[in-house]
């Protein structure tokens, strides 16, 4: 990710990235269990692989801490941080959740909204 910029009133912590591609890797059980995350009608199938994809963020907390139902809370602090990222097509991108903790080198994705379920899962299945 590229470092984080502030704009706006209030003030709003954005940033851009990229999800890489691991040459070799096979990701269909992981494409198979973000279908259902994702709420996606189908895993993508005869996708052509890129080496990334980017995609646009807004921060939307840091230092959270996970809860058990899944949200995330700023007491007691941890080391989550959450964003919104876009990805896909520039005028019109799919958007969903990721939430990463580099401490316990863990991440995640949750769905924003359903209708973006197959445009998400098109995109990162040209990586995963």
């Amino acid at each position: 990710m590229s470092p984080r910029t502030r704009s706006g009133d209030p003030t709003i912590d954005s940033a851009f990235g990229k999800i890489v591609a691991v040459p070799g890797s096979d990701a269909s059980v992981l494409l198979q269990k973000l279908q259902k995350t994702l709420e996606a009608k189908s895993v993508p199938l005869n996708t052509k692989r890129v080496a990334e994809i980017p995609f646009a963020a807004v921060i939307l907390g840091t230092d959270n801490s996970h809860a058990k139902d899944g949200g995330f809370f700023a007491k007691p602090p941890g080391h989550w941080t959450t964003m919104k990222i876009f990805i896909g097509k520039s005028e019109n991108p799919a958007e969903l959740f990721l939430n990463i903790n580099p401490v316990l080198h863990k991440g995640e994705f949750s769905i924003k909204d359903a209708e973006y379920g197959d445009d998400i899962l098109k995109e990162l299945a040209k990586v995963l």
